[in-house]
């Protein structure tokens, strides 16, 4: 695998003001590999915050989830 190969690889969906990642997806199921993939994005970035929006859940609210990277609380 070359540079672009792996570059085209990891492509996040929007990146808000250069600090929020958001993750959009529509499945049906939820799935722990898609959080871990917004949270491997932030790492490379070196942003602290992501959304995980999954428009195939049942209800809106269902389908977003917050994914923090290096979260130090006070």
């Amino acid at each position: 695998m070359d540079i672009e190969e792996l570059a085209k690889a990891f492509q996040i969906d929007l990146l808000l003001e250069g600090r929020l990642v958001i993750e959009r997806k529509s499945t049906e199921r939820d799935s722990a590999l898609y959080p871990r993939q917004l949270l491997t994005y932030l790492r490379l970035m070196g942003l602290q915050l992501g959304l995980l929006m999954d428009f195939g859940q049942e209800t809106f609210k269902q389908g977003i989830q917050r994914v923090v990277n290096n979260h130090n609380p006070l």
